[in-house]
């Protein structure tokens, strides 16, 4: 289980992620998240350390809208400014900030026969007009935006190969 102590309400613009009084409880007693508090700032690096089922990912799947918070008033999700969920229940147009939401699962769910530039470049589709979409045409500024975020975790050397080819820790 998640806990944490109230730090700050104040919503702040500067910050990238804001969870306030998050709570979650499955099947109605397992309690996952009770009261979790966090603000992350744009440009902060964090991680989360727990034992497994300590509601790390469901922390994560509450971030990116996955899974609603219980019916609390005072449960709210924002992340760059714009609401994902308050009060147990997520807004309507979370597709749009899920968009801007990078979310790589415990499975990864990576193409396996694509390349690793290309399994990165798939999680733009959303942002990019339908036609080109459909095709997978992308711009060399996106290509190079990949390539970047690969290199910021120490992959781009391997973005040309398939990504079965990729270890675990990859």
């Amino acid at each position: 289980m998640i806990e944490t102590d109230s730090t700050s309400t104040q919503q702040n613009i500067k910050s990238a992620t804001q969870i306030y009084n998050l709570w979650k409880t499955f099947d109605g007693h397992l309690q996952a998240l009770k009261g979790v508090n966090l603000d992350v700032q744009a440009g902060e690096m964090v991680g989360l350390i727990g034992t497994s089922g300590s509601g790390k990912s469901t922390l994560l799947r509450h971030v990116s809208g996955l899974v609603a918070s219980d019916l609390r008033p005072e449960c709210k999700v924002s992340v760059f400014g714009q609401t994902v969920q308050s009060g147990g229940k997520i807004q309507s147009d979370v597709r749009k900030i899920r968009a801007r939401i990078g979310f790589v699962f415990q499975q990864f769910n990576l193409v396996s026969r694509m390349s690793v530039l290309k399994n990165v470049l798939v999680g733009r589709l959303a942002q990019i007009p339908k036609y080109r979409s459909f095709f997978s045409l992308f711009t060399r500024d996106e290509k190079l935006s990949a390539i970047q975020a690969l290199n910021r975790v120490g992959l781009s050397d391997q973005a040309a190969q398939r990504a079965s080819t990729l270890s675990g820790g990859q």
